[in-house]
């Protein structure tokens, strides 16, 4: 088996429990958001009461208890600016 292959595991129990492997780096944290960045993108949690229960850096495991409303993954990859079909002509 390949030691470079990087997974990312996420398990939710009962909307009041979550656990994500591969995490970077934490940008924002309250008991109503929690926004951060993994090997495979951002993820934001939104819900009540939120709160760590466990960070371990070196294994990039983070688990969060509270009221989960919403997990969000957002693109890895930066979106390229998108220039109109007119800008372009114009150039």
């Amino acid at each position: 088996m390949n030691d470079n292959i990087i997974t990312q595991d996420i398990s939710l129990h009962n909307r009041k429990e979550l656990s994500i492997s591969s995490v970077k780096k934490i940008n924002n944290l309250n008991d109503v958001l929690f926004d951060i960045d993994t090997n495979f993108g951002r993820i934001k949690i939104e819900g009540k009461n939120l709160d760590i229960v466990s960070l371990d850096i070196d294994k990039g495991i983070l688990i969060i208890k509270g009221e989960i409303d919403k997990l969000e993954f957002l693109d890895k990859a930066k979106k390229k600016e998108q220039t109109s079909f007119i800008a372009k002509i114009f150039k």
